[in-house]
């Protein structure tokens, strides 16, 4: 919070403690660590799977958990705590609002499209 607006009454939220900091971001790191492996074994099954609808719907399980623990971490840790606790919004240097939003839009309408249900054509 160290390039929020000088003198504002949220300064208090600052996180001042160096451990606390960096296990804060070792968790968002394996966070994302986490979210790249389930998507990435996600997306193979899928690809397995792609032939056989009733086996690709059973398979988007991993893709889906992935994408919804990035959607955890981009909405609420970026833009709700990140942007508005501990006042993102306000920095010239380090407001990464714009990109969590871009993460949260892409994974939002990638969940919605994968939790169609696909089903199997007639001839």
């Amino acid at each position: 919070m160290d390039t929020t607006f000088p003198d504002n009454n949220g300064l208090w939220r600052a996180i001042e403690s160096s451990v606390v900091h960096h296990m804060i971001y070792g968790v968002i790191i394996l966070t994302e660590f986490v979210i790249a492996g389930l998507c990435g074994l996600g997306g193979c099954r899928l690809v397995k799977n792609i032939k056989h609808p009733a086996a690709f719907n059973q398979a988007k399980s991993l893709a889906i958990l992935g994408l919804t623990l990035g959607f955890i971490l981009w909405f609420t840790g970026f833009m709700a705590i990140g942007g508005e606790w501990f006042l993102m919004w306000q920095s010239e240097v380090a407001n990464g609002q714009q990109a969590a939003f871009r993460l949260v839009m892409i994974i939002g309408v990638v969940l919605v499209y994968l939790t169609q249900t696909d089903e199997e054509k007639h001839p």
